[in-house]
C-alpha cells in the first residue's frame, strides 16, 4: 500500500506480502486508543513511530501541531531525543511544563503556544510528572486540556486548518470528562486527532460515553 495523503501514518509492515499497513489521515481525525500487553510496549512499538512520522513531515516543511500529554518520563526523553536527531527547530518546541508547574492557573504563555503550534505546526509537550502532589497534577492536565480544546475550537473555519494531532498517556485525563468528550465528538470536524494510550483497557476510568467515540 502506498501513502496518499500527508499525514497518513505507517503502522507495520507485512514480511509476507512486504506492504505497508497504514492509517490514512482522514481516519486519524476518527481517534485512536492504543491498547496493548504493556506500556513500554505501547510506547516503543505503537507512540513512538506515529510521533517520529509526524516529526519528519514537520521539519520537512509540513505544518502539523502535535501534542503530546505523557506523565511517562521515558517517553518524554524518547521524543526528545527524536527531535535533536532531526534538529528541529526551538522556535518550534514548546515544552509547557514549567509554565504550567510554576503557575497551576491558566498560563496565557502557554495558550499562546498551544495557538502558535495549531496554526503555525510545531510540537507541544506536557509531562505531569508523579513527582508533582496529585491534586496538582490533575490542575495542570486539567488546564492543559481546556486551553487545547479552547484553542482548537477557535480555529477560524475561513482558513485552511493544519491537522492537530494530540496524543495522551495519562489516566488523570478522563477526569476531564466533559472537554475530552467534546473533543472526541467534534474533533473530526476541526482536524484534531486524538490518540490514548490505555495499557489496562478493562480497568481504565474511561468512561462508556468516551469509550463510543474512539475507534480500538
Amino acid at each position: 500500500m502506498v501513502i496518499k495523503e500527508q499525514f497518513d501514518v505507517v503502522l507495520g509492515h507485512d514480511i509476507f506480502s512486504e506492504t505497508q499497513t497504514v492509517m490514512l489521515e482522514e481516519d486519524r481525525f476518527k481517534h485512536e486508543l492504543l491498547i496493548g500487553p504493556s506500556k513500554q510496549e505501547l510506547i516503543t512499538f505503537a507512540a513512538l513511530p506515529r510521533i517520529e512520522q509526524d516529526i519528519e513531515k514537520l521539519v520537512s516543511g509540513e505544518p502539523v501541531g502535535i501534542f503530546i500529554l505523557s506523565e511517562d518520563l521515558e517517553l518524554m526523553e524518547a521524543i526528545e531525543a527524536i527531535l535533536i536527531k532531526h534538529k528541529v527547530s526551538e522556535s518550534m518546541i514548546h515544552n509547557l511544563t514549567p509554565l504550567y508547574t510554576t503557575q497551576i492557573a491558566t498560563n496565557p504563555l502557554a495558550y499562546a503556544s498551544i495557538s502558535d503550534a495549531m496554526t503555525n505546526g510545531g510540537i507541544v509537550l506536557v509531562h505531569p510528572s508523579k513527582s508533582i502532589d496529585p491534586f496538582f497534577r490533575f490542575r495542570l492536565v486539567d488546564h492543559f486540556i481546556s486551553a487545547f480544546s479552547m484553542c482548537a475550537f477557535r480555529r477560524s473555519a475561513d482558513e485552511k486548518r493544519i491537522p492537530v494531532f494530540l496524543m495522551i498517556e495519562t489516566p488523570l485525563v478522563y477526569k476531564s470528562d466533559e472537554e475530552l468528550r467534546s473533543l472526541l465528538m467534534l474533533g473530526r470536524r476541526y482536524r484534531v486527532g486524538l490518540c490514548l494510550i490505555d495499557h489496562s483497557f478493562t480497568d481504565s476510568p474511561m468512561t462508556t460515553s468516551i469509550k463510543r467515540d474512539i475507534y480500538y
